[in-house]
């Protein structure tokens, strides 16, 4: 009780307390005066962590494991904390895609890329990482809410968003820049992400956007890469390269047809799956809408994507740059990240 009590006051004022199951476990929880459950007691995925780490809320729990919302006693601060889950810390090659996210995310230094503090492993064989707690509200979300708004046969500003006066196709636009550069700066140094998507990116309340889950990206290891120097980690050190060729991976609705067709990749496919955010933009949807994963893939390898929708009228300069993102054969494409947010730019200087 005395250890549950020094954590409210620690975290703020404790207003309503509920009782929460997650993973058929319950715990009792409270809610601080920012309205974000905090739990007292160390949930089974944390054991171990419990005496720098006080778990606050369970912000996502997917394959490889759980990200928390934790208060990092050393630093006094909130991160989000990252760890394995245990029936996947037995599998050598899923250890290393998950240390290698870690080390990935870490050497990428942009404002755009999450900062990570610590990474770390537990004697049960699992690894953890934390890193920025990030606030705000996906691309995903602030795309439904302009299209929400935008009803009618024009585009209008959102008028639900919590980030000052509202949302426009504009600003929409202005994050998918900022993302462009993020994806540039990691192309610079030899790393393709492999699963950019508007689920994916973070904006902040001041519009600041975040690449995030950097799980799937692959380092390239070839010697030709320009400018900073490569990322390296332990498996590309050691020659182990991400994914098998023939292998699909990735998001199925916003892949590139070669990475459909699990075909080797080089930066253009990142580049075709920017075009697939610069597409939901304009569109309010994805690309590809198929009842079945078998016939999504098969137009995606051939590249049969939906055409732009007319419901508002859509910016020529926008659709052609989507377009060209888009172009099925990587040769027709723009060829770096830095062509492509070069020309995000010039629609957006020479556009009122």
């Amino acid at each position: 009780m005395e250890q549950q009590a020094a954590s409210m006051w620690r975290l703020g004022e404790v207003r309503v307390q509920t009782t929460i199951a997650l993973n058929s476990i319950t715990w009792t929880s409270v809610v601080d005066e920012l309205g974000r459950s905090i739990i007292p007691g160390i949930p089974e995925e944390l054991e171990g962590l419990e005496e720098r780490y006080e778990p606050i809320e369970l912000l996502g729990d997917g394959g490889m494991g759980q990200v928390w919302r934790v208060h990092d006693k050393t630093l006094g601060r909130e991160v989000a904390l990252k760890v394995m889950h245990r029936r996947r810390a037995h599998c050598d090659k899923q250890v290393a895609r998950f240390v290698e996210e870690a080390q990935v995310t870490s050497q990428l230094k942009h404002s755009g890329v999450v900062t990570v503090y610590d990474l770390g492993s537990l004697p049960d064989g699992r690894f953890y990482f934390s890193m920025d707690a990030i606030d705000g509200d996906t691309l995903t979300q602030l795309i439904r809410a302009v299209h929400t708004s935008s009803r009618g046969g024009q585009w209008r500003i959102a008028s639900d968003n919590r980030n000052g006066p509202g949302w426009s196709l504009r600003w929409l636009v202005d994050v998918f820049l900022q993302v462009c550069e993020v994806v540039a700066h990691a192309h610079t140094r030899g790393v393709i992400h492999r699963d950019l998507k508007p689920q994916n990116i973070m904006v902040g309340p001041y519009g600041d956007a975040r690449l995030l889950d950097w799980g799937l990206a692959r380092v390239e290891g070839r010697a030709e890469i320009r400018c900073e120097a490569p990322i390296r980690t332990e498996r590309s050190e050691s020659g182990e390269h991400a994914t098998l060729h023939g292998a699909v991976i990735g998001t199925p609705a916003y892949m590139s047809p070669e990475q459909a067709r699990g075909e080797p990749l080089d930066n253009r496919s990142d580049i075709y799956s920017l075009g697939c955010v610069l597409y939901e933009i304009l569109a309010g949807e994805a690309p590809y809408k198929f009842a079945d994963i078998t016939t999504l893939l098969t137009a995606m390898k051939n590249g049969d994507v939906e055409p732009l929708p007319e419901h508002l009228p859509l910016p020529p300069g926008l659709v052609a740059i989507c377009e060209a993102a888009m172009a099925h054969d990587a040769a027709d494409r723009y060829p770096t990240a830095d062509a492509l947010a070069a020309a995000v730019a010039d629609w957006l200087l020479n556009t009122h």
